[in-house]
This record gives structure tokens, C-alpha cells and sequence, in this order.
């Protein structure tokens, strides 16, 4: 029998309690696995993704920093932190997170999605345009 390595399990279980809504409960599974393994990037995104749905921007944006400096790759972990961003108020920096996600995935719709919704909140409907157009093109394909 093969036995998961006891911060996957813990990784895991944060991912199950957050898929359920259930925030508060992730963040300690995902502080576990993390206690167990600090190299773990995309646990520490996951946590700035559930800090970031109980609205603790500043916490999520850096438990993302902390996946980017173990993944700069990470495209989820930049587009997370630009979301964390544009929530405590700062577009620019928002938009150059989002910037950075599709630099790495540009064939991610949610990112181009991001973009396009904090520049149409800026009024730069030109630009929204074209990133919700883009956010559709690739959502379409398969």
C-alpha cells in the first residue's frame, strides 16, 4: 500500500475544505503542509487564494509572493495576487500582476478576464475590450 506523504494530505485536504467554501479550515491545512514543507509554491498560492476569498488581501498578496519566489512560473500565483491587488485598491499594480500571468499562460481566458474587468472598472473600455475578446477567444478552444 502506498502511503501520501503527509503534506500532500494536508495540501489536499486544504483544497477540498476551500472547494467547499470553507476558508478558515483550508488556511490551517494549507499552514500545516506548509509547517511540514515550506518549498511548497502552490500550497502557498491556494492559501493566497482562500486569504484572498476571506478578503485578507494584504496576507494573500504575500502568501503569493512567497509561491512566486519558490515558482516564478506561476502564472496562477501572479493572476491570485493581482486579484488581492485590485481588491485593497491598486489597479496599476493589478493590471501589471495580470501582465505577468498571461506573459507566462497567455492562453489562460481567466487571466485575460482579470485584465479586462479591472480596466473597464478604470473606464479603458478600448482595452477592456480587446482583453474580454481575447478571454473569449480562448475559453473557446479546445
Amino acid at each position: 500500500m502506498t502511503r501520501l506523504d503527509p503534506k500532500y494530505a494536508w495540501s489536499n485536504k486544504g483544497v477540498a475544505l476551500f472547494s467547499q467554501g470553507k476558508y478558515d479550515e483550508a488556511i490551517k491545512c494549507y499552514d500545516e503542509a506548509i509547517r511540514l514543507d515550506p518549498k511548497l509554491a502552490e500550497t502557498w498560492c491556494n492559501k493566497g487564494a482562500a486569504l484572498t476569498n476571506q478578503g485578507n488581501y494584504d496576507e494573500a498578496v504575500k502568501a503569493c509572493d512567497e509561491a512566486i519566489r519558490l515558482d516564478p512560473k506561476s502564472a496562477i500565483a501572479w493572476d491570485i495576487k493581482g486579484i488581492a491587488i485590485w481588491n485593497r485598491g491598486n489597479s496599476a499594480d493589478a493590471i501589471n500582476a495580470f501582465n505577468e500571468a498571461i506573459r507566462l499562460d497567455p492562453d489562460n481566458s481567466e487571466f485575460w478576464h482579470h485584465k479586462g474587468i479591472v480596466l473597464k472598472a478604470l473606464g479603458r473600455t478600448t482595452e477592456a475590450d480587446a482583453c474580454l475578446c481575447q478571454s473569449r477567444r480562448r475559453a473557446t478552444r479546445v
